[in-house]
């Protein structure tokens, strides 16, 4: 028998994790680009909330389910707007 190649198996929670961390990192850069400041506690707390739903949004696409993207699902577009009277 000759040598054995290990084969890495790669999760979709893996893939999810490194696509969010790629994105996020691309966004950081164009933000940065465009002239934001991103050395402020206000940016850090705002991205903090921005890389949340990217990871939510790239775990739904992968079939990965979490509980606050399950909470979110559970408004419709009508309760997030104000209701006509």
């Amino acid at each position: 028998m000759g040598e054995v190649i290990p084969f890495p198996i790669i999760d979709k929670q893996s893939i999810a994790e490194e696509l969010t961390d790629e994105i996020s990192m691309e966004l950081i850069t164009l933000i940065e680009r465009k002239g934001l400041r991103l050395d402020t506690p206000d940016f850090c707390y705002d991205m903090a909330w921005v890389v949340k739903f990217l990871e939510i949004l790239v775990k739904n696409q992968h079939g990965i389910k979490t509980q606050l993207g399950e909470d979110i699902k559970r408004f419709k577009p009508q309760d997030l707007y104000e209701k006509e009277q």
